[in-house]
């Protein structure tokens, strides 16, 4: 069975109109020399938000995105499937 090729976190981002070829390649170019990760220095470099990015990687993995601190978001998670001793410690709402 082939395996199906995933697309390039910066060809996503461009893609999505998040940020430009030239700002994606000068980012990549920057999270090579740093060891960084490309998402993390096109938020470190303003170029993206951390939401963006993270839309981005859920692309580029086929799942759906839920942004949880949206209330549609939060009406998607089961609070009843986590401990409660974990909901009072991280004060999770």
């Amino acid at each position: 069975m082939a395996r199906k090729v995933r697309k390039k976190l910066g060809e996503i981002i461009v893609e999505q109109g998040v940020a430009s070829e030239e700002v994606v390649a000068a980012a990549a170019s920057t999270a090579t020399a740093s060891g960084k990760k490309l998402g993390e220095v096109l938020v470190d470099e303003g170029h993206a938000t951390e939401v963006a990015v993270a839309q981005a990687l859920a692309a580029q993995q086929g799942l759906e995105f839920i942004d949880l601190n949206t209330a549609n978001g939060m009406n998607l998670v089961d609070m009843s499937l986590i401990d409660a001793v974990l909901v009072r410690k991280r004060g999770v709402v």
